[in-house]
C-alpha cells in the first residue's frame, strides 16, 4: 500500500517536468549519426540476420543425426545463393555453444541476408520456404 502512494504521487509530482516532445539540436540524433559514422568508416552497412531454430525432443545436438539434420538444412540455406543469404552458421561451423539450447536439445542458426535491409525484408519469405519445406 505504501508503494502504491509513493508511486501515485510521484506521478503527480513528475507530470509538470515529463513530456512526450522530442527535440535535436541538429538534424539528425547523435545516436544515429555515430552508427552511420561506424557503417561508414569502420563496418559498412549493418546487415539483418534471421535465425532459424532447430529443436528435437529426443536427441541432443551431440547426436549424429541431429548434427547431419543441420548442417544439410545450412546447406540448402546457402544454395539460396549470394544474392538472398550472405552467409549461415552453426554450432558446427563455428563450435560456438551459445548456439546450443541449455539442455542441449535446440540449435540456433543465424543466417545473415545479402543486400540492404529492404532486399533483405523481400528475400526472407525464401529463407522460411526452405525452413518449413524441410521441417
Amino acid at each position: 500500500m505504501l508503494t502504491a502512494l509513493a508511486v501515485a504521487s510521484l506521478g503527480v509530482l513528475l507530470s509538470s517536468g515529463i513530456t512526450s516532445n522530442m527535440e535535436f539540436r541538429g538534424t539528425k540524433p547523435a545516436s544515429l549519426i555515430g552508427q552511420n559514422l561506424v557503417e561508414k568508416r569502420l563496418t559498412g552497412p549493418q546487415k539483418m540476420t534471421d535465425f532459424v531454430i532447430v529443436r528435437s525432443a529426443t536427441l541432443k545436438t551431440s547426436d549424429p543425426i541431429f548434427q547431419g539434420y543441420v548442417e544439410s538444412l545450412s546447406a540448402r540455406i546457402a544454395d539460396l545463393g549470394p544474392g538472398v543469404v550472405q552467409s549461415v552458421s552453426s554450432v558446427y561451423t563455428t563450435h560456438d555453444r551459445t548456439l546450443v539450447s541449455k539442455d542441449g536439445r535446440g540449435a540456433l542458426l543465424p543466417v545473415v541476408m545479402a543486400g540492404d535491409q529492404d532486399t533483405a525484408m523481400k528475400n526472407v519469405a525464401s529463407l522460411h520456404a526452405v525452413v518449413v519445406a524441410n521441417a
